[in-house]
């Protein structure tokens, strides 16, 4: 008495004979194929003007942790079925922040059915548009109802506008750069997850503030050295846009007398609204040379031999004071920090060959936090070098349509997402270990 009951279910005859009718599915993440328990699972006759957006549905019934679901006593007819986690439990699907799924094709049903598998995404199908603008301190911001993808602003007097996104992707912050006498129409265009473009015109206006300007923060990843490439290569990331970078004086450093200048060969790539800078440098033929050797066990065993991995020198990858200029003049700090040379013993690969009837795909390498950690796209090999020893799941996004990119799901006009494949082995696992030293082939079809 007064225990609540599981898995209840109560039937309801909806004519003379009490309704038999089944569905049975499964409901899964669509990008890591997990399952998804505690998700509402709702069914909507096909005539109903109500969605998972707009009403609770007319039948529904809830995953199981394996992500299971089954319906009971259902009336023959046609339906839409629809899933969607209910954080707040209103039986009503709130786009900005719960996760659903769809079937695009109506069921019809007459005898018992077993649905589609349902992919679960998290995707905001409200309209992109700008809600509003305004100065804050010595900026104006631009705000728009949901996560932004790409953004221009074009300035009516062909002024170059310089803004970087904030922190939620939800708005942009514009830098004071030249004079505006009164205000200046600016032409915005935003484009959303789904590809959805808005087009806008606000006008721009900065007022005199005595706030102190943001800080300039440059953050500087490690660098890591490939000896089998013999290539560095690191990433940047600026809070503010760059105006000017100095090479000149960046050198790799083996001690306070030995120094490498890599101008030349310092190559790089610059996301100018995420303010990301990845960059590439040839490793000098003597720290090559020097890091070839082996190392001398007889001084190491008696404690002379030498710092760094495997007892070789260390060396540092030292970026100066000034190097980087942001376009509010603030200048970046030195950094000096020790890079970390890779070789072939202490990696794995990972290769391949792949059958598939598509043009246009992208394989994924992830780690064990479902993190991309490398890509290779549209051939019928693929090889995954360096790979850290650890623990790897392979992905492939399928981009059926061919128009160049892997498209998200539009369910407002019942567009499923593209295929989405994760490997598995023969024995049903998708993990795949690598160790120091191994070569992994895994051929791939799909």
């Amino acid at each position: 008495e007064s225990n609540p009951a599981e898995n209840l279910l109560l039937a309801f005859s909806t004519g003379n004979l009490l309704d038999t009718l089944e569905i049975t599915g499964t409901l899964i993440d669509l990008m890591t194929k997990a399952p998804i328990g505690s998700a509402i699972i709702g069914l909507y006759p096909i005539d109903d003007t109500l969605d998972i957006f707009t009403g609770p549905p007319y039948y529904f019934t809830q995953t199981n942790k394996n992500g299971n679901y089954v319906f009971k006593n259902i009336k023959d007819g046609d339906y839409r079925l629809y899933a969607f986690e209910d954080g707040n439990k209103n039986l009503v699907c709130q786009s900005e922040r719960e996760a659903y799924a769809f079937q695009p094709e109506p069921i019809t049903l007459d005898t018992a059915y077993i649905a589609d598998t349902l992919n679960l995404q998290f995707l905001n199908i409200d309209t992109l548009k700008l809600t509003r603008t305004g100065v804050s301190g010595r900026y104006f911001n631009v705000y728009a109802n949901k996560y932004l993808m790409h953004a221009k602003l074009l300035a009516e007097n062909d002024s170059v506008v310089t803004f970087k996104y904030n922190d939620d992707h939800k708005s942009l912050k514009v830098y004071n750069t030249f004079s505006i006498k009164d205000s200046l129409k600016i032409f915005a265009e935003l484009q959303d997850s789904l590809g959805v473009i808005a087009q806008d015109t606000f006008y721009l206006k900065f007022i005199e503030s005595s706030r102190k300007a943001d800080e300039y923060q440059v953050t500087f990843e490690e660098a890591v050295g490939s000896l089998k490439n013999k290539r560095i290569n690191g990433k940047i990331t600026f809070s503010k846009p760059l105006q000017s970078i100095t090479l000149d004086s960046i050198v790799i450093k083996k001690d306070s007398i030995t120094q490498y200048l890599i101008a030349q060969s310092f190559s790089y790539k610059l996301d100018s609204l995420e303010h990301i800078l990845e960059y590439s440098i040839d490793i000098p033929q003597e720290v090559l040379d020097t890091l070839s050797k082996k190392p001398d066990t007889k001084n190491m065993a008696k404690g002379k031999g030498s710092k760094g991995a495997g007892g070789k020198a260390t060396y540092n990858l030292y970026f100066p004071k000034g190097s980087f200029m942001s376009i509010e003049n603030d200048s970046s700090q030195a950094s000096n920090k020790q890079l970390k040379f890779i070789a072939p013993e202490m990696v794995g690969l990972i290769n391949g060959s792949i059958t598939t009837s598509y043009d246009s795909f992208t394989i994924q390498l992830l780690d064990s936090k479902m993190v991309v950690v490398k890509e290779h796209k549209n051939e019928k090999t693929y090889s995954f070098d360096e790979v850290q020893p650890g623990e790897y799941l392979i992905r492939v996004l399928i981009d059926e349509n061919g128009n160049g990119k892997w498209d998200m799901p539009d369910i407002r006009n019942n567009i499923p997402a593209e295929k989405v494949v994760l490997y598995k082995d023969e024995t049903g696992a998708s993990k795949t270990v690598i160790r120091a030293n191994w070569e992994v082939t895994i051929d791939l079809s799909f």
